[in-house]
């Protein structure tokens, strides 16, 4: 099974145990890195280098991050109609995450995450793994 992690899952350790049986591989989205990378930023230099090493070792184990092109900007706006159908809105914070899920989508994976609310109401388009 192909599995996309959400940002937060690189910043605390997954529950591996609560894994589904089987033979995984794990993704992570050019978002996700991203989103991870303000952490290089912050005003606190200890802080910042250990992102900045974290970052790396990232990149080392899970590769690239898979891109948001076009194909994902039509499921996001898929997404968005489908946020704002159940009464919610898409953008702001909401927006990172439904770039993530769009990434996931479309490459036919899982999105692996903590903090599964984030997510709720995609769950017709996206398979959600609670780590």
């Amino acid at each position: 099974m192909r599995i996309h992690l959400d940002t937060n899952l690189l910043i605390q350790t997954p529950r591996w145990e609560r894994l589904p049986a089987g033979d995984h591989e794990f993704l992570v989205s050019a978002i996700a890195f991203a989103e991870f990378s303000e952490g290089t930023a912050h005003s606190n230099p200890a802080i910042a280098a250990h992102a900045a090493i974290e970052l790396i070792q990232h990149r080392s184990t899970y590769g690239d991050g898979l891109p948001f092109t076009q194909r994902e900007a039509d499921i996001y706006r898929e997404l968005c109609d489908l946020v704002a159908t159940a009464g919610r809105t898409p953008g702001g914070k909401r927006r990172v995450d439904l770039m993530i899920a769009a990434i996931a989508i479309g490459d036919g994976a899982a999105l692996a995450t903590r903090n599964t609310t984030d997510f709720d109401g995609l769950q017709p388009l996206l398979s959600v793994i609670t780590l």
